[in-house]
């Protein structure tokens, strides 16, 4: 199977901005302890961040699930790349 430049170069963005969004969304716990410490932030405090970190990385997963089946390619993800 021969994929023309064109579909090469989309990979590779694409494969290229996955992993750098899935190496990079959770890396709220290196930071957790620090503002323990440093801001005299609760326990509660921070939990309230985590959940809802982890609630609107919930919602914009199916939400991202729900556009490519109701859109073009093209329509949503040039501007979700330039968003993000």
């Amino acid at each position: 199977m021969s994929f023309s430049a064109g579909q090469r170069r989309t990979f590779g963005i694409t494969w290229i901005a996955y992993a750098g969004f899935y190496l990079c969304r959770k890396n709220l716990s290196v930071v957790l302890p620090l503002l323990n410490n440093v801001s005299g932030l609760r326990s509660i405090d921070l939990a309230n961040i985590v959940f809802g970190y982890s609630l609107l990385y919930a919602v914009g997963q199916f939400g991202c699930g729900f556009f490519p089946t109701a859109l073009e390619q093209s329509v949503w993800l040039a501007p979700a790349c330039c968003w993000w």
